[in-house]
């Protein structure tokens, strides 16, 4: 005949058993979902509160004063780098089936990184430099995107004429202000610095330079601007 007493304490060690591992299981499974929420957030996978990048600050997937150097880069691709604002900051591509280089450069950091603040685009016989740095970026990698991407606002490129380039600002209703050899546009916005104590990025600008009223080089620029300035506390 069964032990009873024997039996019942079999079965209780097993619930017991089996409570322990279920219970095991659960939190290893909400240390899974823990580690993965850090993972998104550790990614910069959320702009900061009040977080606003301008149209004008746009091209190729890319933000002016937001996207980090390891964004633009799994964006286009490693680019040729250059000496920047900081060793070796500078990044230089070919646009394909164009004359097209592109350069980019960052000096300030922010949570995401090394932030890209400084764009050009400029067709390869507008820009002024040595012959060895015209060998060297002669072979520079070509950018993933294809040309259209390279685009401002999915209208100007390099070649356009002026007029048309200022055909297309008005339509955009951005306000922007001539000289001989440039036009300028101007926009507002918000991106958080984390390397330079009471400022952070609130200005964008893109400057159009022309030659013979010919686009030669479209220039993109996110500026600094001090907090108290402007009697917020970010």
């Amino acid at each position: 005949m069964p032990d009873t007493a024997a039996t019942f304490h079999h079965a209780m060690n097993f619930n017991s058993n089996m409570t322990v591992g279920l219970n095991r299981l659960l939190l290893a499974a909400g240390l899974v979902l823990l580690l993965a929420a850090a993972g998104c957030l550790s990614h910069g996978q959320k702009p900061a509160a009040g977080t606003s990048i301008p149209q004008i600050a746009s091209i190729a997937n890319v933000q002016i004063g937001y996207s980090s150097q390891e964004d633009l880069e799994r964006a286009w691709g490693m680019g040729l780098t250059t000496v920047g604002s900081h060793p070796n900051s500078g990044e230089v591509w070919r646009v394909p089936g164009t004359p097209w280089l592109v350069f980019t450069d960052g000096f300030y950091y922010s949570e995401r990184g090394l932030v890209v603040d400084t764009l050009s685009i400029a067709e390869g016989a507008a820009v002024s430099v040595t012959p060895d740095e015209a060998e060297s970026w002669r072979h520079a990698p070509e950018a993933r995107p294809g040309p259209q991407a390279f685009v401002w606002l999915e209208e100007i490129s390099p070649g356009m004429l002026r007029a048309k380039v200022v055909e297309a600002l008005t339509r955009y209703s951005l306000k922007f202000t001539q000289t001989d050899g440039e036009v300028v546009v101007q926009a507002r916005g918000f991106s958080p610095v984390t390397s330079e104590t009471g400022s952070n990025f609130r200005v964008w600008g893109v400057t159009l330079e022309f030659q013979h009223d010919r686009l030669i080089r479209l220039f993109m620029a996110a500026q600094l601007e001090r907090d108290e300035q402007r009697g917020i506390a970010k």
